[in-house]
């Protein structure tokens, strides 16, 4: 065999480099993380399914010894409308920890205070015990939900904005969950529809101030406006006759429309500002 071929230096002098290997052929650290985190979300997506089952069914009694004299068919639709409001919020939690680069512990805690702050604020706001205490469900489906979702987006990035849409489903969900269960306490109809928008909205609120964010219903965003509309939308069915299906599907609905809209034609409310000489 001959000798090599010497390496022709390059032109500024420095020393020759290997060739390198072709693209196709490169191993990344993104790569080496698909395995494990796929696998935790898989992992997590049974105990999710089968706590989401449990906590329909207690949720359904739960409301069904509350309210005897309402189908059990009305109890089950409210208990996952209930729960899949918690886990989306929970959800969006930790799409906001992901992208401010919290760890797994840190993207928990701000997932539960999403999900769960809004109700939490109401419940201590009526003096009624706080729900999640004494049935832990939502808690659950919070955890198990922040854990999906932030271990899900290390391996693919999710759609563009799926953290605006997925806040806006929430806030439909709990806006027509949390109107149905003030109703019958027999507040104020302007207490109701209050205690309603915090309750839909507070979440939110909450998540953005941990995550140092701008809270959305600071910055102009027809947010709080589509749960005070929903809410009102509630009232005026059920005043004109609609029945409790009829309500809660017409407050989900036009909550989650005027939500869409504004995000849609990018339509927001005129900021204040105070008249100079």
């Amino acid at each position: 065999m001959g000798a090599p071929k010497p390496a022709h230096p390059s032109k500024d002098g420095a020393e020759p480099r290997e060739p390198s290997p072709p693209v196709w052929n490169q191993s990344s650290a993104r790569d080496v993380k698909v395995a494990p985190a796929f696998a935790s979300t898989v992992y997590s997506l049974v105990p999710c399914a089968v706590v989401f089952w449990i906590g329909v069914d207690r949720e359904t009694q739960s409301r069904a010894d509350d309210s005897s004299y309402r189908p059990r068919t009305m109890d089950v639709t409210l208990a996952v409308l209930s729960l899949l409001g918690t886990a989306v919020f929970a959800a969006s939690g930790a799409l906001v920890a992901a992208e401010q680069r919290f760890d797994l512990v840190g993207a928990i805690f701000l997932s539960v205070a999403a999900g769960l702050g809004g109700g939490t604020l109401v419940d201590l706001l009526i003096g009624a015990q706080v729900r999640w205490l004494s049935a832990p469900e939502p808690l659950w489906a919070a955890l198990l939900a922040a854990v999906v979702v932030f271990e899900a987006v290390r391996f693919g990035p999710p759609p563009e904005q799926t953290l605006v849409w997925a806040d806006a489903i929430g806030l439909a969900l709990f806006t027509a969950t949390g109107i149905q269960r003030l109703t019958p306490i027999y507040f104020d109809p302007a207490v109701t529809v209050f205690l309603t928008v915090i309750g839909a909205a507070g979440g939110g609120i909450v998540r953005d101030v941990l995550a140092n964010r701008e809270p959305l219903v600071f910055s102009g965003e027809i947010y709080v406006t589509a749960a005070l509309i929903g809410a009102l939308v509630y009232y005026v069915t059920k005043l004109g006759g609609g029945g409790e299906v009829v309500a809660l599907i017409a407050a989900l609905v036009l909550t989650f429309a005027v939500r869409a809209v504004s995000i849609l034609f990018s339509i927001r409310l005129l900021p204040g500002g105070i008249a100079r000489d």
